[in-house]
């Protein structure tokens, strides 16, 4: 997972998500996967640090996990409102999008500004940013876009997908919630089911879980020139389940 943006927050997007077995429906991805008795390199990518602003400070992309000739790419960071000057900074592309932030001041009713793009077959986009304050894109997941922002409308961040490989049910791959910018209360976005973290309105983002590449919540500043700081993003893992 990456982490989300800081001033304000664009949800972090998931690590790309890769699945090579049975259950259904998942990624389409394929069957089992043969090996030999050997010993394999596998990577497992940490999440993107954490964020603190500072303006115009985007989320930073999480790191590939590697195995069996396998790549699953890092999430895309969030990306963060420009609070000195007009326009917004670029959300992140990677395994899944992160989210978008809203324009900043001077560029009232300016185009849309777009998420990041996921992987084919490993994520989905981050939402986009709406053209109102304080409303950003969540982040991307594995099963399911980041919500894109509107007014009144949070960004909350895609679902993974669930499996039991494990043993037990869980998710993985789930996208940050978008932060709130403006003083006061308001709507946050959630992260979605797989270790997204929320956004926040006044404190640090919700980080993504740990082991499973779930995307950082974003922060929110408290001040118009002020900084918050996002969530780290959830570190990723490599599961292998055999038969004997």
């Amino acid at each position: 997972g990456d982490t989300g943006s800081a001033v304000p927050g664009g949800g972090a997007g998931a690590g790309g998500l890769l699945y090579y077995g049975a259950e259904v429906p998942k990624t389409p991805n394929g069957n089992g996967v043969a090996v030999n008795v050997q010993t394999y390199s596998i990577v497992i990518g940490g999440g993107g640090a954490s964020k603190t602003g500072g303006n115009d400070v985007s989320g930073g992309n999480g790191v590939n996990t590697t195995g069996f000739g396998y790549t699953a790419i890092g999430g895309g960071g969030g990306g963060s409102r420009i609070v000195e000057l007009s326009g917004s900074s670029q959300a992140g592309s990677g395994g899944s999008g992160g989210g978008a932030s809203f324009p900043g001041p001077g560029t009232s009713e300016a185009p849309t500004y777009a998420g990041g793009s996921g992987t084919s077959g490993q994520g989905f986009k981050g939402g986009d940013g709406g053209t109102d304050v304080p409303y950003c894109g969540g982040g991307g997941g594995a099963s399911a876009a980041g919500v894109d922002s509107a007014s009144g409308v949070p960004g909350d961040g895609g679902d993974g997908l669930q499996y039991y490989i494990n043993g037990t049910a869980t998710y993985y791959g789930g996208g940050g919630g978008m932060g709130y910018e403006a003083t006061g209360s308001g709507s946050l976005g959630t992260g979605g089911q797989g270790g997204g973290g929320a956004g926040v309105n006044g404190s640090t983002g919700i980080s993504g879980t740990v082991n499973t590449g779930g995307g950082g919540g974003g922060g929110r500043n408290v001040s118009v020139s002020g900084g918050g700081t996002s969530g780290s993003g959830g570190s990723g893992i490599v599961i292998i389940r055999y038969q004997t």
